[in-house]
Parts: C-alpha cells; sequence; structure tokens
C-alpha cells in the first residue's frame, strides 16, 4: 500500500500470511531459522541487483514487468513496515531523541513530511488497535 493520496487496485487478491513473533523467521528455502536482519540483508542485496538493471535496454514489457514487480514490492515493504510502528512507538525510546510526538520523531528518521507522518502513524495504530486482521491481509 502507498502511503500519499494516490490509491492502486490490485488485480490479485493479498496473501495472508501470519506475522513473525519474535526477531526470527522461518527461511524459505528450509526450515531453519533465519534472523530478521539476515533476511533484510537477503532483500537489501536482490535490491542492488536489481539497481544494476538498465531499464533503458529493456524492451516495454520487461520495463512495465520490472515496474509492476518493483511497484508490488515497494507497496509490501510499506506495508511490513508500518506494522512494526505501534511496536516501536512502545518499544523506543524516540522521545530522548528531543522529538515531542511520534509522527515528528517518524518524520525525521524516515525522511517524511510530518502530515504524511500523522497519517502513518494512524494507520499503524488503527491495525493495532482496530483492524488486526486487516493488518495481517496488507501484505
Amino acid at each position: 500500500m502507498v502511503f500519499d493520496e494516490d490509491e492502486r487496485a490490485s488485480s490479485q487478491p493479498p496473501t495472508l500470511l501470519p506475522a513473525p513473533t519474535a526477531a526470527t523467521v522461518p527461511s524459505p528455502s528450509s526450515s531453519s531459522v533465519v534472523s530478521l536482519a539476515q533476511q533484510v540483508a537477503r532483500i537489501r542485496s536482490e535490491v542492488d541487483a536489481l539497481l544494476l538493471v538498465l531499464s533503458w535496454e529493456l524492451d516495454g514489457a520487461e520495463a512495465l514487468a520490472l515496474f509492476d514487480g518493483v511497484f508490488e514490492l515497494s507497496d509490501r515493504m510499506q506495508a511490513i513496515a508500518v506494522r512494526a510502528l505501534p511496536v516501536v512507538e512502545a518499544g523506543v525510546p524516540w522521545p530522548m531523541s528531543g522529538a515531542r510526538t511520534f509522527p515528528v520523531w517518524l518524520a525525521a528518521r524516515a525522511h517524511l513530511t510530518r502530515a504524511r507522518a500523522q497519517r502513518v502513524t494512524r494507520l499503524a495504530r488503527a491495525l493495532r488497535d482496530e483492524l488486526p486482521l486487516t493488518s495481517l491481509a496488507v501484505v
């Protein structure tokens, strides 16, 4: 999901996945457990590989597939981040940074406008407090 005013409909239903309850998640390639830091490192590595793609050398269909895939993944990554925000708000000493409110801290931390940080914070709280099943469905 995109957190600015643009909305985009998806032709595919969301995949329901249980949220991890610890700092580890099952590895998709085996039954071993991989740390969240390792999972993020793998994603970062894959994104770095995509950065090497020269989009101007793609044909139209390839460029469209690249755009669609990256845009969908971007939405899903934002949803994962937003689901984590209530835990960050409760468990990180953000007031020590000098911010008066969590949205002000978030705006500085994530380089968002204050208005967007307010909207994202409201969404995160709503997903936690009022829409827990929706929270699971957004990714």
